[in-house]
Order: structure tokens, then sequence, then C-alpha cells
């Protein structure tokens, strides 16, 4: 199972202390470079979540459109969720997980 993350989700959980939840849940999940970033930002290293690989998503022209409608965040994790072909993606926020289920 290929499992995309935007921010919001992996944040959250580090925040409280349990990531480690969603290696339990998912052998691996993938989050594009700005979602790396954005927890960095807020304090957490990405690279404390065991399960989380960092994969920049290829198609910069669809990151680019769907960012006229969402955060960088959910823009690039849906971008990158098409790409590799992901069963299922992570987000906290009703419009972007509507514009996920539409693509």
């Amino acid at each position: 199972m290929i499992v995309v993350s935007d921010t919001s989700p992996a944040l959250n959980l580090a925040r409280i202390g349990h990531a480690h939840l969603l290696c339990l849940l998912y052998r691996e999940i993938v989050g594009p470079a700005v979602v790396a970033r954005e927890m960095g930002r807020n304090g957490i290293d990405p690279h404390s979540i065991g399960c989380l690989a960092v994969r920049e998503p290829s198609n910069i022209e669809a990151v680019l459109r769907l960012e006229t409608e969402l955060d960088p965040g959910e823009s690039a994790a849906i971008a990158l969720a098409i790409e590799v072909g992901a069963d299922l993606i992570l987000a906290d926020e009703r419009k972007g997980r509507k514009k996920a289920a539409e693509m």
C-alpha cells in the first residue's frame, strides 16, 4: 500500500508524541519535501518519523495548478499521490480531501 501524507496528519501526531502510530498503520509513508519543511518550521524533525520517506513530485505544473486552490503542502501531496499511484492520501482539510478524491 502506498500512502502519501500532507503536513497536518504527521505533524499533529508527532506533536503529541504519537507519530509511531503512522508507522504501525502503514509500513511506509511518502511526503513531499514541502511537507518536511513545514514540519521542520513547526519544530518537528521529519526524519524522526522512521516510516516517512521524503520525495519531491516531478510534475511541477500539476503542483502549481493545484496551488491555485490549495495550500502548497496539499498541492504537492496530491500531485505526488497521483504520480506514485497512491492507495491513500492523509489530509486533514475538507477542500484538499475533496480535490484528491476528484483527481
